[in-house]
């Protein structure tokens, strides 16, 4: 699923909202997009619930330490997240970011 479909709205909490594609490792981000894939996994010996969303630009990872799922984050969500984008292995991930639900715009 493209996160393409959600609404933006970040501009009610004085951010402007970016794109996944312009995201910068150790830049402040405020992206929407549809979840992809939600799993548990380890980090650094740790259990945490690592999130992809996609928003038509690109896909951005959300890592959650401490807990194997977060509830309502499920393939199909259409969520509105902020934090501070890190290099990873595979390209950027927020670590425990801000996040909120947003309806899906209709299309």
């Amino acid at each position: 699923m493209s996160g393409a479909p959600c609404g933006t709205g970040a501009e009610r909490h004085g951010i402007l909202a970016e794109k996944i594609r312009n995201a910068r490792p150790r830049g402040r981000v405020s992206v929407t997009g549809g979840v992809v894939s939600s799993a548990p996994t380890s980090h650094g010996g740790s259990i945490a619930c690592r999130v992809e969303i996609d928003d038509g630009t690109g896909t951005l990872a959300l890592l959650f330490f401490g807990r194997g799922s977060i509830p309502g984050l499920i393939v199909g969500a259409c969520v509105r997240v902020w934090g501070t984008a890190l290099p990873d292995g595979t390209g950027l991930v927020i670590w425990n970011p801000r996040y909120e639900f947003v309806a899906p715009t209709r299309t």
